[in-house]
């Protein structure tokens, strides 16, 4: 397949690891605009810590020479749906209270942006990526991105308060 696909399959995959591994967090009905696509955006549950339901949605890069590299946004929102505001544009998280909005995972979990690279040949595009140690199989490439973005994921959930920390661990 062409690489032209192979977020659409990254995705696809992760679907069908979430229906088991993390069935809270379940695809979109309908998409809540161009930030927030059908096809890339799950409804992770809702946190009665920030009063707000929390989507992840995956953003693609959009730039020829970077396909196949992809961040993803976590945005916060007082009703089922997109937010009335977007609060910036995906202002990092300092520690101070969240607002409805985006907020990039890596900044959330503390660190810089984060963006995972499917393709050996994608530009670079954040400062922190995920890179495979090796692009020969695509099947393990897709997993071990799958792996990697499952894990911060559940740290995100549980630092949000969606989800117990026996589920961010992957103990249940």
């Amino acid at each position: 397949m062409a690489n032209a696909s192979i977020f659409r399959d990254f995705i696809t995959a992760l679907r069908e690891r979430w229906r088991s591994e993390l069935p809270e967090v379940r695809p979109v009905a309908d998409a809540f605009g161009p930030a927030m696509p059908k096809a890339s955006t799950f409804y992770a549950g809702f946190s009665r810590q920030l009063g707000m339901h929390l989507f992840l949605a995956f953003q693609h890069s959009s730039k020829s020479w970077e396909v196949g590299s992809f961040t993803v946004n976590v945005v916060l929102s007082k009703r089922e749906g997109a937010p009335k505001s977007d609060g910036g544009p995906f202002p990092p998280y300092d520690g101070a209270a969240l607002t409805e909005g985006s907020y990039r995972i890596g900044h959330l979990l503390g660190r810089d942006d984060k963006w995972w690279l499917l393709t050996a040949d994608s530009g670079p595009v954040g400062r922190v990526q995920w890179r495979a140690k090796s692009y020969c199989n695509r099947d393990a490439v897709l997993r071990t991105a799958a792996d990697d973005v499952t894990r911060d994921v559940r740290a995100a959930l549980a630092k949000l308060g969606v989800v117990t920390a026996e589920v961010a661990a992957g103990k249940t």
